[in-house]
C-alpha cells in the first residue's frame, strides 16, 4: 500500500503542469479523451493532436445565430445610454440616443492544440487519471449594421449618417475600455485530476465482459480566464472556478470487439469573487461590451453530462470504428454584486441566463489497434481519427457550435 501511495504522490506531481479537458465550457468542445482499457496493468499515455473551427451558434431560443450573438443583441443606442449612465461620454447624437441601431456580431474561432491523456493503474480497482491540454486560439468579431432594423430609419437615411455610425460605435468602444475585437491567446486550461473505483466482470450473464467504476474529480482553475476588455477573448475553461465531479460509468463488450460504453457526470464549480464586464440592468447592453467593469460573485450552476457510445473493433486487420453522443445540461449561476458603488444596478438576469446552456456533441471515428496484429505482447499503440459534430437534436441551446478534430495515439507501456 505504501508503494502505491508514493506511486500517487509522484503522479500527482508530476502532473501538476498539467491542464484538463472538461464539459462545462459553452463555446469550445473540450470534453476529455476516454480510455478504453481501463484494466491493463501499464500505464496509458494518450498524446493528441487537435484543431477547432467554428462560426455560428445556437441560441436559447433554438435558431442558429451568429457565433458573438450568444451574448446577445448589440444595440449602439443601448450601449451609448449606458455610457452615459456609468459617467462616461454618451457618443451617439441626442436625437438618436431612443432610436433602435443593431449591429450583427459575426465572428469566427480557429486554434489547434496539443492534449495529453494519462491514466496510472494503483491497485486492481483503483486507477488515477489526468488530462492535459494546450491550446493556440484566434477569435474575431465583424460587425454588421443590420439596415433593415435600424428605427426610425432617418437614422441611416442621412448623408454620411451610415459613416456616422460605424465611427460612434467604435468611439463607444473607446470609452467602454475595449481594447480588441481579435483575440490572439495561447495557454493551457483547468487542472484535473480523479481517481477511479471500478471492476471488471468476465462472462456475466450474455455479457462477454463488464467494466463498470465510480469517478472523483477535482478540477483547478489554472486555465486561460476571459479578458473582459477584449470582446472577442474566451476562457479556456471554467473562467477561474474550482470544481469537483463525481462520475459513473460502464463499458459492456456485447460480444467479441463490439462495445457499448456510457457515462453520467455531476460537476459542481466553487464560487468565487472576479473581476468582470457586465450590462447594465436599464440598458440590457450585449455582455461583452457591458458598460459595468466591476467584481462580482459568482456561484455557477451544476452540470450534468451524459455519454453514450458504440464501438466496433477489429472489423478487419485492427480497423474499427465507432459513434459517440454527448449531452450536457447547465444550470443557471448565481450572480450577486460586490462593487463598492452599486448606485448602476446590473442586468443580474441576462447574466444569470447567460450562464445556462444545453450542449449535444457527436463524435465519429475511427482508429487502428496495432495490439490485433501482435501474438506474444499485446500492448501495441492505436491510433485513432475522431470528428466531434455540434447538433442540436435533443434541444441544444444557447452554445457556440464548434467543431473539434482529433489525431491521438494510445500507448501502453
Amino acid at each position: 500500500m505504501r508503494a502505491h501511495l508514493r506511486t500517487l504522490f509522484f503522479i500527482v506531481l508530476s502532473v501538476a503542469p498539467c491542464r484538463a479537458m472538461i464539459y462545462d465550457n459553452k463555446f469550445l468542445p473540450l470534453g476529455p479523451y476516454r480510455f478504453s482499457r481501463k484494466y491493463t496493468d501499464s500505464t496509458i499515455a494518450v498524446p493528441q493532436a487537435f484543431a477547432i473551427t467554428g462560426h455560428e451558434s445556437h441560441s436559447v431560443t433554438h435558431e442558429d445565430v451568429a457565433l458573438f450573438g450568444l451574448y446577445g443583441s448589440y444595440n449602439l443606442a443601448a450601449v451609448s445610454n449606458a455610457l452615459g449612465d456609468v459617467g462616461s461620454p454618451n457618443p451617439l447624437r441626442s436625437e438618436w440616443r431612443t432610436a433602435t441601431i443593431p449591429w450583427r456580431m459575426d465572428g469566427k474561432v480557429q486554434g489547434g492544440g496539443l492534449a495529453i491523456a494519462y491514466n496510472q493503474p494503483l491497485t486492481d480497482t483503483l486507477s488515477f487519471t489526468a488530462n492535459t491540454m494546450f491550446l493556440h486560439m484566434r477569435s474575431r468579431i465583424d460587425f454588421t449594421l443590420l439596415t433593415g432594423s435600424v428605427t426610425p430609419t432617418h437614422v441611416k437615411e442621412g448623408s454620411g449618417n451610415i459613416g456616422e455610425l460605424d465611427r460612434t460605435r467604435r468611439q463607444a468602444n473607446d470609452f467602454l475600455g475595449i481594447t480588441s475585437e481579435v483575440a490572439s491567446e495561447a495557454g493551457f486550461g483547468d487542472l484535473d485530476a480523479s481517481v477511479r473505483y471500478g471492476k471488471k466482470w468476465d462472462y456475466p450473464r450474455k455479457f462477454k465482459s463488464i467494466d463498470a467504476g465510480g469517478r472523483f474529480g477535482i478540477i483547478f482553475p489554472t486555465g486561460v480566464r476571459r479578458h473582459y476588455n477584449n470582446a472577442a477573448s474566451l476562457a479556456f475553461g471554467s473562467d477561474g472556478h474550482y470544481g469537483v465531479y463525481f462520475e459513473g460509468d460502464g463499458e459492456f463488450e456485447l460480444k467479441e470487439d463490439i462495445k457499448f460504453s456510457t457515462f453520467a457526470r455531476l460537476t459542481k464549480r466553487v464560487g468565487r469573487e472576479l473581476m468582470h464586464r457586465v450590462p447594465t440592468q436599464q440598458w440590457r447592453e450585449a455582455i461583452n461590451y457591458g458598460a459595468i467593469v466591476g467584481k462580482f460573485k459568482v456561484d455557477p450552476g451544476v452540470a450534468l453530462t451524459f455519454g453514450a457510445k458504440v464501438a466496433l473493433e477489429d472489423i478487419n486487420r485492427g480497423f474499427g470504428a465507432s459513434v459517440r453522443y454527448i449531452w450536457t445540461k447547465k444550470w443557471c449561476d448565481t450572480w450577486t454584486d460586490k462593487r463598492s458603488d452599486q448606485t448602476v444596478a446590473f442586468a443580474k438576469n441576462s447574466m444569470e441566463s447567460f450562464s445556462r446552456f444545453t450542449s449535444e456533441y457527436v463524435t465519429i471515428g475511427a482508429f487502428y489497434d496495432f495490439s490485433k496484429r501482435v501474438t506474444v505482447d499485446d500492448t501495441g499503440p492505436l491510433i485513432s481519427l475522431t470528428w466531434d459534430i455540434p447538433t442540436t437534436q435533443l434541444g441544444g441551446e444557447g452554445v457556440a457550435a464548434i467543431n473539434r478534430v482529433t489525431v491521438g495515439v494510445e500507448w501502453d507501456f
